[in-house]
């Protein structure tokens, strides 16, 4: 019979497994990140040399793989790392956060969400340009809708324009919010004349045949 009453010990080296395996983490994300760097893109990019990079690549596909899982398998580390730092730093309370009152850990929070809003549109400068070159390419092509080239275009504009704005003219921000409708509608639209419509195959054909 069990006794409900029974509660486990708290075990006093789970500090000790998370540093440790915390240790191993940061150990393989040195090894691969010096490994992709160092041995895979440092052997096959030829830096001033496109031809010679692609035919570089070309001829050792696999090794050029192997970067790229190195790299992910990178990344995925540094976030598990990432967590178990944070679990021993700030570990019953104590560390980071105990050397500050609530108020303080509000104000923190709240320059950190402001500093990732400032990230993000910084983040949509570029993708405010893609969306200009989608939506010109949606529109010199036969076989999308011009309408929602422009619309994508259109989009893209709202986008540079509320980014340059939040670091520009920040006080105009909220009055920009409303604009953002215009790329919503815009990649909605896309999307789903991608997913319901896919292309006009007769135009799409026409376009295959005169290239």
């Amino acid at each position: 019979m069990v006794d409900k009453a029974f509660v486990p010990p708290k075990t006093e080296n789970s500090p000790i497994v998370y540093a440790r395996v915390a240790g191993a983490l940061y150990l393989v994300i040195i090894i691969l990140g010096l490994s992709s760097e160092l041995l895979v893109r440092s052997g096959l990019i030829v830096w001033g040399d496109a031809a010679a990079t692609a035919a570089s690549i070309s001829a050792s596909p696999g090794v050029f793989r192997l970067g790229f899982v190195a790299d992910s398998v990178m990344v995925i580390c540094d976030v598990a790392l990432a967590v178990l730092l944070f679990a021993l730093l700030l570990l019953e309370g104590t560390g980071f956060a105990a050397a500050f009152d609530p108020a303080q850990l509000q104000s923190l929070s709240y320059l950190f969400l402001d500093l990732h809003a400032h990230g993000y549109d910084l983040g949509l400068l570029l993708f405010g340009v893609h969306c200009l070159l989608l939506g010109y390419l949606i529109i010199r092509a036969r076989y999308f809708p011009k309408a929602i080239g422009i619309m994508v275009a259109a989009g893209g504009l709202v986008y540079l324009l509320g980014s340059f704005a939040r670091f520009l003219a920040p006080g105009y921000g909220s009055a920009l919010v409303p604009l953002y409708a215009v790329p919503l509608v815009a990649e909605l639209s896309l999307c789903l004349w991608l997913l319901l419509r896919g292309v006009d195959l007769e135009q799409w054909r026409a376009v295959a045949a005169g290239s």
